[in-house]
């Protein structure tokens, strides 16, 4: 069991970072195995996301800066340890409790947190990062900044660079779903791998 989970994570940290951007190209790019372009439009702002402090996460590239309400992480986390709700493999349960336990450490927000910072404590968090950021994603429960144009237009007013959809292509194989988000200027904005060992 341990050397299954082992092999899981070593092999999503190095696949993520090089398969998904090969294997998925770009957004609106159809082939068989990959599916059509879904738009997610963002709601995170709109359910107050701007009230408080939040969990951020920079992209790969540095250019889109992720943001998210504290209870729609936790709110994820806790649904994925569920019995009743779980889709998550065996495998990863044990990883996904520890990751919500120090997440719940750390509440509440007092200030605006970085994900990553829990990677750091704990390697094994790094693919489960990257499938909790999808997830919320794909319930559009993000606000989304692309960093250039929000630094250089900050004093003109609110809004400018922030991205109210994304796109989403996703290929599922045997053992892994490869998901890709991007801008609706065709931008990459987050990528991710998940492999399933079950």
């Amino acid at each position: 069991m341990k050397c299954r989970r082992t092999t899981a994570l070593l092999c999503s940290a190095l696949l993520i970072a090089i398969v998904t951007r090969d294997v998925l190209a770009e957004c609106g790019t159809d082939s068989p195995a990959k599916s059509k372009a879904t738009t997610i439009k963002l709601n995170a702002i709109e359910r107050g996301l701007k009230d408080g402090p939040v969990f951020y996460l920079r992209s790969q590239d540095a250019d889109f800066v992720l943001r998210f309400k504290p209870d729609d992480v936790i709110a994820q986390l806790r649904e994925w340890i569920d019995p009743q709700k779980t889709g998550l493999p065996a495998y990863k349960l044990p990883d996904a409790r520890a990751y919500l336990e120090v997440i719940e450490r750390d509440l509440p927000v007092k200030d605006d947190a970085d994900l990553f910072k829990y990677t750091l404590r704990n390697p094994g968090f790094a693919s489960l990062m990257a499938d909790l950021v999808s997830d919320l994603l794909d319930d559009g429960k993000s606000a989304i900044i692309y960093w250039p144009m929000y630094v250089t237009t900050a004093k003109l007013g609110a809004g400018l660079g922030e991205t109210t959809q994304i796109e989403k292509v996703s290929e599922r194989e045997q053992h892994s779903l490869s998901r890709l988000y991007c801008d609706d200027s065709g931008r990459v904005v987050f990528t991710s791998l998940s492999i399933n060992l079950d």
